[in-house]
């Protein structure tokens, strides 16, 4: 690209220099040829101006635009390249040959053959055309699988972000497409004035225009014939390079594209690489600040309260002692897993070489091919001989492996069995030990209790013995409730003396035995 390129401005600083006239061995050029150069020349030159303008602003409107966008500016200004290739082949055509008739042509006019010559030009510059954007698709297309994949990890815009620059590109592809009109139709007027015949007075008014600047005081001798070959030959192969500057400056452009995504892509990457690092650092401080805000808490939860087991208090030491330790495990923790991870990327990567080494390289030959399926043929059949070993083997290892399975269940239920009977004991020891510390606690009180109780018995005295009050109340209330029934009892005693008394006194009036027998019974009643 850089030798084609840099012939191409060799050969143009060569036609300046014919042009002006600096070289000594080009002196003898006639005024019509050097005007038809410096024509060329001229309208390149503009071309070339144009295009630059137009890169100046596809590379300033590259950052605003999205890929299609870019897609589409390539395409016009390839499309404008192909005009200006196709022009300056028609300007060199027409300028080799201003007295081309119809005589090449039998039976057309002069304007039929030129018409006729055009077309068939045209199709031959259609057909290269083709094959040139065949070969550009292709190498598009694999520079397309080959950045596809970077290209779809590039982050998606925010739509509003996207509609403003879609708003801007299309006000600015309308000023563009405005000044590419305007300039269009200048360079068409330009073209028509150029194409006509040398002999039309519009022609020769223009090279008297350009003649005037260019015109030596000298006069200008024949061309000799070694001069008219060499200057043939660069000609041919100004052609030449002319219709590989299309497919070289497409492929710059392509460059540039590609070489701008790349580098915004690593810009991107670097920011993204920036702020992710950003986040882990806030992420830690913010993890390190919780952990310590958690022990600090822990702290002053734990600092004071008893222990169960042993009935003491935490101390603020131990408490320190137990941060100490978790301080200690996190960080192992995070080592290990910061090391676990190196490890599965080193797993991962002894994979994909084992799976590259599993496939054969280049190099291998059909004969080696060959030997390495005989060996392989007979290592299959050596394996097929130990497979048949190794299920007489497996119809062994099978009743073992049921009665190994039958015994791992019923290893597993037992060690259930046991760990939910440890559960158990632990729950039960821990209830017994609450138990035991609640009845100690009791007793404790009931022994508060019981020596309040003496103490308050001693200083109240009798007022502490109500029941003793009591009973001395009764016994008191039935002794004034006999001293009641006693004196009834002597009022009928009384009584029955005095009847006694009578009746004694009418037995003795009736018997004087019976007046003894009474007498002694009445002592005995008075008794």
């Amino acid at each position: 690209m850089k030798s084609k390129s840099h012939g191409f401005w060799m050969l143009r600083t060569m036609v300046v220099t014919i042009v002006s006239g600096e070289l000594p061995q080009f002196n003898r050029f006639s005024t019509e040829e050097r005007t038809r150069s410096f024509t060329i020349f001229k309208v390149g030159y503009a071309k070339e101006e144009k295009k630059k303008s137009l890169r100046k602003i596809e590379l300033s409107s590259r950052s605003r635009t999205s890929r299609v966008d870019r897609d589409e500016m390539t395409e016009v200004m390839t499309m404008e390249i192909e005009k200006e290739v196709g022009d300056v082949a028609n300007l060199i055509d027409t300028k080799e040959s201003p007295e081309v008739s119809s005589n090449a042509v039998p039976g057309l006019s002069n304007e039929e053959g030129k018409v006729y010559e055009k077309t068939v030009f045209e199709e031959k510059k259609e057909e290269e055309e083709k094959k040139e954007e065949v070969e550009v698709k292709e190498e598009e297309e694999e520079e397309d699988e080959e950045y596809g994949e970077e290209e779809d990890v590039e982050e998606e815009e925010p739509s509003s972000i996207e509609e403003e620059k879609d708003k801007k590109y299309e006000k600015r592809k309308d000023i563009d497409w405005t000044w590419d009109f305007e300039e269009e139709e200048e360079e068409e007027k330009k073209e028509e004035s150029i194409t006509t015949p040398i002999v039309s007075p519009p022609v020769e008014k223009f090279e008297e225009e350009v003649r005037e600047p260019v015109e030596p005081d000298y006069v200008l001798a024949e061309i000799p014939a070694e001069v008219l070959g060499d200057r043939e030959a660069m000609i041919d192969m100004m052609k030449g390079l002319i219709y590989e500057m299309r497919p070289i400056r497409r492929r710059n452009k392509l460059l540039e594209l590609r070489v701008h995504q790349h580098f915004k892509k690593e810009t991107q990457l670097l920011v993204d690489i920036n702020s992710y690092k950003d986040k882990v650092r806030d992420l830690k401080e913010e993890d390190t600040n919780i952990f310590k805000e958690f022990l600090a808490r822990q702290k002053d939860i734990s600092v004071g309260l008893v222990y169960v087991k042993t009935g003491a208090k935490i101390s603020e030491k131990t408490m320190d002692m137990i941060a100490n330790r978790q301080m200690i495990r996190h960080r192992g923790l995070m080592h290990y897993r910061f090391k676990n991870i190196l490890l599965q990327h080193r797993f991962e990567r002894i994979n994909t070489l084992l799976k590259s080494l599993e496939v054969l390289g280049k190099g291998m030959t059909t004969m080696d091919y060959e030997a390495l399926r005989m060996g392989n043929v007979n290592l299959i059949d050596k394996v097929d001989e130990r497979e048949r070993d190794l299920e007489k083997y497996w119809t062994t290892l099978e009743g073992m492996i049921n009665i190994s399975a039958n015994l791992k269940e019923k290893e597993i239920c037992i060690i259930e069995d046991i760990e939910q009977e440890r559960k158990k004991l632990s729950k039960s020891q821990e209830e017994t030990t609450k138990v035991r510390e609640r009845l100690n606690y009791f007793l404790l009180l009931l022994r508060d209790l019981r020596e309040e109780y003496t103490h308050k018995r001693l200083e109240a005295g009798m007022l502490g013995l109500q029941p003793i009050l009591r009973d001395m109340d009764k016994s008191m209330k039935l002794r004034d409730a006999l001293i009641i029934d006693i004196d009834k009892m002597k009022q009928k005693i009384h009584e029955y003396s005095h009847a006694a008394e009578k009746k004694k006194r009418m037995m003795l009036k009736l018997s004087p035995s019976k007046k003894q027998s009474n007498t002694d019974s009445s002592e005995s009643f008075s008794m």
